[in-house]
């Protein structure tokens, strides 16, 4: 079994809210695009290991937006 070293998490105004932990960055890629095609909002990928933010993908970006591509993830 693959161990988990992502979370990926809602920004809720200043508050962070946990949905759920990733086993590698394509995978939380792949889920938060699922998420933002019925739910718009600030998605953010935390690497647990260091608690260190590695990618997010701003509101604006998110609203209506489809498809397979990676391109909306941004570096902090």
């Amino acid at each position: 079994m693959k161990a988990h070293h992502y979370d990926i998490v809602r920004k809720d105004g200043e508050k962070l809210m946990w949905l759920e932990d990733a086993a590698d960055l394509d995978v939380a890629a792949s889920r938060i695009r699922e998420l933002t095609s019925f739910w718009p909002g600030e998605f953010q990928v935390m690497d647990q290991r260091n608690n260190q933010l590695v990618a997010m993908w701003p509101s604006s970006e998110n609203a209506n937006e489809s498809g397979s591509d990676d391109s909306q993830a941004t570096e902090p």
